[in-house]
């Protein structure tokens, strides 16, 4: 990784943390090194200690300043409009804010807190109340109307939440397979160390055949075991079913 790309890495959890988080997450060791080497030579402050980018101060400063145009088109009655390109604009940086915190999390592999769903509910909450006392004083005077574009606005927002939601429970489901499978490799890497203990020197295809288990599954729980410290192996290579093991 040169120069220029470790800077633009770095200075990438000024802007998006969860994108920055899933980039570092694949970069191969020698990048990464390269990345800290660079970030040591001109140290960059981090935000991740609030897991905040810019992305979410840009969100907070356009939903206000939204919020306000649009109370002032309502109380106006239309004569003061919502520019069309800032609705635009605030989606977009909506949307590029609640992917990247998503993006965070499934690199990250955990679960959301409790407090960030319910700021998302209120989120929700605020535009979707507004949205209702815009139309109802505008249908009680003339005097009020509902802004022009705060219906579209809304309907966004709660999609954007929605999608949010839907990713969170497939990141959960996906939490709660991990967990089983590792609870069910666990228990087969006990089976098999209690086999070997048994009958040392048994070759990888006679534990999956004994086992009843795919031979590249218990290869790579063998391959763990080895490096763990478990097992030895006692000779050849350990791709090869005729490779032999003992406990160590």
């Amino acid at each position: 990784m040169n120069s220029l790309q470790s800077r633009s890495l770095s200075a990438l959890r000024w802007v998006a943390p969860g994108t920055y988080a899933l980039m570092r997450a694949r970069l191969p060791e020698p990048s990464i090194a390269s990345m800290k080497a660079q970030s040591q030579a001109e140290p960059i402050p981090s935000p991740e200690g609030q897991a905040r980018g810019l992305l979410y101060y840009a969100c907070m400063f356009y939903t206000l300043a939204l919020f306000a145009y649009n109370a002032l088109e309502c109380l106006t009655g239309g004569r003061t409009a919502v520019p069309e390109s800032m609705g635009l604009i605030y989606l977009a940086i909506l949307a590029a804010y609640a992917g990247d915190k998503e993006i965070g999390l499934w690199s990250s592999g955990e679960g959301v807190a409790r407090s960030q769903k319910k700021k998302g509910e209120w989120f929700v909450f605020i535009w979707a109340a507004f949205a209702f006392v815009a139309l109802a004083l505008s249908g009680l005077s003339a005097r009020f109307a509902v802004p022009h574009l705060l219906t579209q606005i809304t309907l966004q927002v709660i999609g954007i939440f929605f999608g949010t939601q839907v990713s969170r429970r497939l990141r959960q489901a996906r939490q709660v397979q991990d967990v089983l499978g590792k609870l069910e490799e666990e228990g087969l890497a006990d089976r098999i160390f209690t086999l070997l203990q048994e009958h040392p020197g048994l070759t990888s295809g006679e534990i999956s055949r004994r086992l009843g288990a795919s031979q590249r599954r218990v290869q790579r729980i063998l391959a763990k075991m080895v490096r763990e410290g478990t097992l030895v192996r006692v000779a050849g290579n350990p791709n090869d079913p005729e490779t032999s093991y003992r406990p160590a």
